[in-house]
């Protein structure tokens, strides 16, 4: 009906009018067609955004799903390493408990030596008074011999002298008995016998230089028993032997103590190779726990 109303219309314009309705329309279709073709392109715009989008989306489905995948590796990995990492903290307390306990051997050690040291350097302190006491014993051992020597030997010259003169004596008195008269024999005797007296003085001074000598010898003795008992530290009263014995026990117990010392140091050189070791081990130990840090730093990073 109204395509009917419009052409009537058309029926009923002239022809000036047709040509401007179909200008007016031709430039609304002109507009319409830009319109269109703006619509298009905004259109076609519009698609390749969503197809954008939609590439954009699977691309994310895909990270999503890359992240998920990661995500759940990455959960069984730090399981992983959570696990690794409570044993490796075991390991690396009981290592430094074994470090501790090594550290305080060591230190035991260290202890048991100083006091060897000290017990060592006590018995050299010891040997060296010992060895000196040895040498004054020595000493006066030869000295003592040297004194009892001249002793014996003054002594024997002196009791030889005397033998001698008392047989002198003897024999002139045998001779003048057996060749002279009775006369001569009395005027003899009365000389030997004043010979015999002045010999007699002269034996009786000797004698008692003799005596005075011994007694000196004798004080002598005393003197070197005295400083002997003295440097053996012996209160009671002995005699040449025991003090002899003495320095023979002395000798036979420096001995001994030259045995300990000797074990000492075999000791010693022992506890020094022991304490070597321990040292080398607590180095590897130590060199143990700084990798394992080192290793527990670089998978915590």
């Amino acid at each position: 009906m109204k395509s009917l109303r419009e052409t009537s219309e058309y029926s009923r314009m002239s022809i000036g009018d047709l040509v401007d309705n179909t200008r007016n329309y031709q430039a609304k279709l002109s507009e319409l067609t830009v319109e269109v073709l703006d619509l298009k392109t905004k259109l076609d715009s519009e698609e390749k955004k969503r197809q954008s989008a939609e590439s954009a989306l699977m691309t994310l489905q895909k990270e999503h799903d890359k992240m998920y995948s990661i995500s759940k590796d990455g959960a069984t990995r730090e399981e992983q390493l959570n696990s690794t990492v409570t044993r490796l903290t075991s390991e690396n307390e009981c290592l430094k408990e074994k470090l501790m306990n090594m550290t305080e051997k060591v230190e035991e050690q260290s202890d048991a030596i100083n006091v060897l040291k000290s017990e060592l350097s006590q018995i050299k302190t010891k040997n060296e008074k010992e060895d000196t006491l040895l040498l004054q014993i020595q000493h006066l051992s030869e000295k003592l011999d040297t004194q009892h020597q001249s002793s014996q030997s003054f002594h024997s010259l002196e009791i030889q002298k005397v033998q001698e003169s008392i047989e002198k004596v003897e024999n002139e008195v045998k001779r003048v008995q057996m060749t002279c008269s009775p006369k001569s024999i009395h005027d003899d005797y009365e000389v030997l016998k004043e010979r015999l007296d002045k010999q007699m003085q002269l034996d009786s001074r000797i004698v008692t230089q003799f005596k005075e000598a011994m007694i000196r010898m004798k004080n002598n003795q005393n003197n070197i028993f005295f400083a002997l008992r003295g440097a053996l530290d012996i209160q009671k009263e002995v005699t040449a032997k025991e003090i002899i014995h003495e320095v023979f026990a002395l000798q036979q117990k420096k001995a001994l103590v030259e045995m300990d010392n000797s074990e000492l140091k075999r000791e010693l050189e022992k506890t020094k190779k022991e304490l070597d070791a321990l040292s080398k081990r607590q180095k590897y130990y130590g060199d143990v726990l700084d990798k394992a840090e080192e290793i527990l730093k670089q998978k915590l990073v």
